[in-house]
């Protein structure tokens, strides 16, 4: 993690995955963030933060973090019209 504890801003972010001016609409970022977090911070403690007015940190964990257990299949649902 290059970056971790920095504040970066949204057209930072895009300017350091893109290499390139892109011209589309920044909130894009915010779409990212939110699947980042979906897969990153399913546990304590979170990862990704927010830094109102400023844009993201990544803070690495104080404590490391345990592995996951793996799930056990589901069984399928009966449809239900």
């Amino acid at each position: 993690m290059a970056n971790a504890g920095r504040t970066m801003s949204k057209a930072q972010i895009l300017q350091s995955v893109r290499e390139y001016d892109f011209g589309g609409d920044p909130s894009i970022v915010d779409t990212c963030i939110s699947y980042l977090r979906r897969k990153a911070d399913r546990r304590e403690p979170k990862l990704i933060h927010t830094v109102r007015g400023l844009g993201y940190v990544i803070r690495e964990p104080r404590e490391p973090r345990e592995p996951r257990e793996p799930r056990e299949p589901r069984e399928p649902r009966e449809f239900r019209p």
